[in-house]
């Protein structure tokens, strides 16, 4: 059965869009947190089609999985949701839903979404790495003490002390 996804959802949740109740496929669904003090949490990969991201099935949404409501390949529709950032990655937290197709064919070639930001420092980490060697250093100008740019407005000259020079006789 072919799913009908909403284009470019996953970039507009990752953006911070929470009117959007966009329809979504899940690409994969693992449970975490299972330890003695910790409750049972899932894990979900979403995609629309184009792009993919992480997500987590808030604990009250468990039954869904439990009872084989959702599984790899369902289309579901987000009706609310956040997007948080957890341990410097963008997270989308599903608090409701709606199941809109058991299972389907994975729609598309899904890639992961990328940071706007994260690429931009990207960018700029290659040329500031070489920047120390392709720039010289700055030199001391006349006035200057040290080797920055910043001007005090004072300048050097043979009498820098402030004892009064004066001679008695």
């Amino acid at each position: 059965m072919a799913a009908s996804l909403t284009a470019n959802a996953i970039s507009a949740l990752y953006n911070g869009d929470v009117d959007l109740k966009p329809a979504v496929q899940v690409l994969d669904i693992k449970q975490i947190g299972t330890t003695n003090n910790m409750q049972e949490r899932y894990r979900m990969v979403l995609s629309d089609g184009t792009h993919m991201q992480q997500a987590m099935l808030a604990t009250q949404l468990n039954e869904y999985v439990k009872s084989g409501q959702i599984q790899k390949g369902s289309v579901v529709q987000l009706i609310e949701y956040i997007c948080n950032c957890v341990q410097n990655r963008k997270i989308i937290i599903v608090l409701n839903m709606e199941v809109i197709a058991l299972k389907c064919d994975i729609v598309g070639e899904p890639k992961q979404i990328i940071d706007a930001n994260a690429q931009q420092q990207q960018r700029v980490s290659m040329p500031v790495q070489q920047a120390p060697q392709a720039q010289a250093s700055p030199q001391a100008q006349p006035g200057q003490s040290y080797a920055g740019s910043y001007n005090t407005g004072l300048r050097s000259g043979p009498n820098l002390n402030p004892v009064s020079q004066t001679t008695s006789g």
